[in-house]
């Protein structure tokens, strides 16, 4: 799951609450224009760790909220397991802290939807489904490989046959391209 561009407090949030309702394990990287960084650890759906502009946990939590304009990455292939868990609140209380439910933010959207016809857009959650699943079997150059197949699909069922073929391995290719069909077809 990732934004293709900057989005509001609101949609990143929207974001992580959808993480967390999915028991995802991995890091949750935002970013600002002005390169502040902060990066949430989810396990199992709970979040564990806290970290921006060098403070961590309950500190970096207030400066969540002071955030604007936020480019957001997940990652499940990235994951610290702190030596002992942070006193942190539990997920409803961080997410209220960081606004939601003050005002109406987007319902989690559902999955994209292949079409027969090859017609369907690559829309930006198909992208981030694709490219979090091609990153499950080629690594973190998967972002690069998913960006030029991106750009030379027509189609969502292009770009998962596209990408498949960018697998090396034949049975993991047809696992992947399967996979995706499932995953976006939900």
């Amino acid at each position: 799951m990732q934004s293709d561009d900057f989005v509001s407090l609101g949609e990143a949030v929207n974001a992580l609450a959808t993480l967390c309702e999915q028991r995802l394990t991995g890091l949750l990287y935002w970013e600002t224009p002005q390169r502040q960084t902060a990066t949430i650890g989810l396990s199992n759906g709970r979040i564990v760790s806290i970290s921006c502009s060098s403070k961590m946990n309950q500190a970096a939590l207030s400066l969540l909220s002071t955030l604007e304009s936020i480019h957001y990455r997940f990652s499940s292939r990235s994951f610290y397991q702190p030596a002992r868990l942070a006193t942190l609140p539990d997920n409803a209380e961080i997410l209220r802290l960081l606004g939601w439910g003050e005002d109406p933010l987007p319902a989690p959207k559902g999955a994209a939807v292949i079409s027969d016809s090859g017609t369907d857009s690559l829309n930006a959650e198909t992208r981030a489904a694709l490219e979090a699943l091609l990153t499950e079997y080629m690594g973190p150059v998967a972002a690069f490989v998913c960006q030029s197949a991106f750009d030379r699909a027509g189609s969502t069922s292009e770009a998962i046959a596209l990408l498949a073929a960018e697998i090396p391995d034949p049975d993991d290719a047809k696992t992947f391209e399967a996979t995706a069909k499932r995953q976006l077809n939900s």
